[in-house]
């Protein structure tokens, strides 16, 4: 087997050299890469259109931060984001964030450094400031990242009103509605505060509650009933399980009693005992979006827009009338 060490004799070079040609880091003069790249490409070290991506400084390889590959929306969208890249000649890279800057600050120091060729950004906790002076190519998941960086969200007014329309014709008079973490760049806040502004318009009490809680899911929902008499749930599709859990086991009758709109739309909503009432976003073609408009970026062009929107749609199941 081809080692650095083969490499180097071939190019007369030191092994310190191959590998700064290889790992993209340090300056090595351009006749000298040459050299390197040339004695890859003879003894095979490695796959021609690696050694080609070295030579054009590029990785082929895309960075997709999230915040919690557990999330099932997360998980789903990194699932058809890795398979549009992959058709497209990408390698994907899922950057975990778990919330930490730290791990954050890796990954955007390894877009720095080219060890990436760009990057989608599902969530990020670092000033916007930190992202728009690097000019790499990125687009955000429904996230404002400065002016630059363009969105892809689904259509959250679209949503609000499918939503409303839904909550009234059941008859609602106390909903609680599941925000998600607080994040101030999340365009989906504009979802939230529609629903609220219309459903109290209509004289429907709305709870909203943020779900970075500092206890238990299922003792803040058992709390929640105890001193609240609500009769609805909006939130992401785990949100919403929880309540019917907590709904089914005070023995309300479902959806006469209590009805539940889920938003996301997995397939947790159809692994339920009820199948769940969803707004379905469209993960798969929000994936594509990505994929498509970070191409684009990464081969020079300019996007034709800022933000790209994207329909949601209703699906009515057994936790609405």
């Amino acid at each position: 087997m081809t080692t650095i060490s083969d490499i180097a004799k071939k190019a007369k070079v030191a092994k310190s050299t191959v590998s700064l040609v290889i790992n993209n880091t340090g300056y090595v003069s351009e006749q000298t890469k040459e050299k390197v790249l040339a004695a890859i490409e003879e003894l095979n070290y490695v796959p021609n259109s690696l050694a080609r991506n070295l030579s054009l400084q590029k990785s082929g390889m895309v960075g997709v931060m999230v915040p919690d590959i557990a999330n099932p929306f997360f998980a789903e969208f990194i699932k058809y984001v890795e398979n549009e890249l992959y058709i497209r000649g990408y390698k994907t890279l899922i950057c975990n964030t778990s919330g930490s800057v730290e791990r954050e600050q890796d990954y955007i120091n390894m877009l720095q450094r080219k060890f990436m060729d760009g990057l989608i950004i599902g969530q990020y906790e670092l000033p916007s400031g930190y992202y728009t002076d690097l000019n790499c190519p990125m687009v955000s998941l429904d996230r404002q990242v400065g002016d630059q960086v363009p969105i892809i969200r689904s259509n959250h007014e679209m949503s609000s009103e499918l939503i409303v329309d839904e909550i009234v014709r059941n008859g609602c008079r106390k909903v609680v509605m599941f925000l998600g973490t607080i994040v101030k760049n999340n365009t989906s806040a504009k979802r939230h505060n529609l629903i609220k502004e219309n459903l109290e318009k209509r004289k429907i009490e709305v709870l909203t509650i943020a779900t970075d809680m500092p206890y238990h899911l299922e003792q803040m929902i058992g709390e929640l009933f105890e001193k609240n008499k609500i009769d609805g749930v909006i939130g992401a599709d785990l949100y919403v399980m929880a309540c019917l859990k907590e709904a089914y086991r005070r023995g309300k009758s479902i959806p006469e009693d209590f009805c539940a709109i889920a938003y996301d739309g997995t397939f947790l909503t159809e692994a339920n005992t009820l199948p769940i009432t969803t707004i379905v976003q469209p993960i798969q073609e929000l994936a594509k979006q990505a994929v498509i408009v970070l191409q684009k970026i990464i081969a020079g062009e300019k996007p034709e827009k800022q933000e790209f929107i994207i329909d949601v749609q209703l699906q009515h199941r057994a936790t609405t009338k």
